[in-house]
């Protein structure tokens, strides 16, 4: 299995967190094949070195490198570009893995680079394509039906279509039967509390006539302090999965893709930059996101 590991923000936790899993677990290395972008002088900073299992592919740099802590220019130019070498690899080899790690969205904005993010770039690149924000902590599975909308506008994105969609790709990934939250407190009372649960019912309905169990929709308020993990959760909204998800297995889970032409993973932190440098970021969520790779 070979997987692509983009270089994300320089200044960030990113590049340090998978040297240091490299270095002190070799293990990984018997695993797979990795082939790292961004500048190869960065990685051999950071104590890597090219071998039979792990490859530098990204274009040099000049001057010092970036400082670690410290947003600059010359990081957003890094980030950027070993993103998009990245992404070039991966779609002339579809049976490899995709581990984007952090890159900073304001910092590569104030840098004149427009950028909303990895899952958004995937939509404009794959436009036919439902691509599914999906999180993974060992047996616990959550995605999203929506994700990064205000939350004003979720009502109004959340179709039958989209929803029968995410579930179908959070069943496939996970082999799991879903519960699927209702977008209202206490999924709306029968409507006594809003109509969204009754206007999207019949999406359960074919969802369950795909042969996917499900149950939904259901009071997301009580459900996660007594989440079994035997069922995956399908959220409607961000804050409404990943706040009790990160509350649950914060430094425990990583970020997959689903719905996209090859594996992509990244871990659910971002660039960290008040640890970058220090020693004290935890790699727990960046290990999850490696064996998701190589699943």
């Amino acid at each position: 299995m070979r997987t692509i590991v983009s270089v994300g923000d320089p200044s960030g936790i990113g590049p340090e967190l998978f040297a240091q899993l490299i270095l002190d677990e070799p293990q990984w290395l018997e695993r797979g094949d990795f082939i790292l972008t961004g500048p190869p002088r960065l990685w051999r900073h950071l104590g890597l070195e090219e071998g039979p299992n792990l490859q530098f592919h990204g274009s040099p740099v000049e001057g010092t490198l970036p400082t670690p802590g410290i947003p600059c220019a010359k990081g957003a130019e890094i980030q950027c570009r070993g993103f998009l070498e990245a992404l070039e690899i991966v779609q002339e080899d579809e049976s490899a893995s995709l581990l984007t790690l952090p890159v900073n969205k304001e910092q590569l904005n104030k840098a004149g680079i427009t950028f909303l993010g990895h899952t958004e770039y995937f939509r404009i690149v794959y436009p036919s394509r439902k691509i599914t924000m999906a999180f993974r902590s060992d047996a616990y599975w959550l995605a999203l039906v929506t994700d990064h909308l205000a939350l004003q506008d979720v009502p109004e994105r959340l179709h039958e279509e989209d929803l029968i969609k995410s579930a179908t790709q959070l069943y496939e990934a996970s082999q799991k039967p879903l519960a699927i939250c209702g977008l209202n407190p206490h999924a709306g009372e029968a409507g006594l509390m809003g109509d969204d649960e009754l206007r999207l019912a019949p999406a359960l309905v074919q969802i369950r006539s795909k042969g996917i169990p499900c149950r939904g929709f259901i009071a997301a308020d009580s459900f996660f302090a007594h989440w079994d993990p035997k069922e995956a959760v399908l959220a409607l909204y961000h804050d409404q999965g990943l706040s009790p998800f990160k509350a649950l297995f914060h430094g425990q889970s990583c970020q997959i893709s689903l719905g996209m032409p090859f594996r992509r993973v990244s871990p659910d932190h971002g660039t960290a930059y008040s640890l970058a440098g220090t020693g004290k970021a935890d790699p727990g969520s960046l290990r999850q996101a490696l064996k998701e790779a190589l699943r």
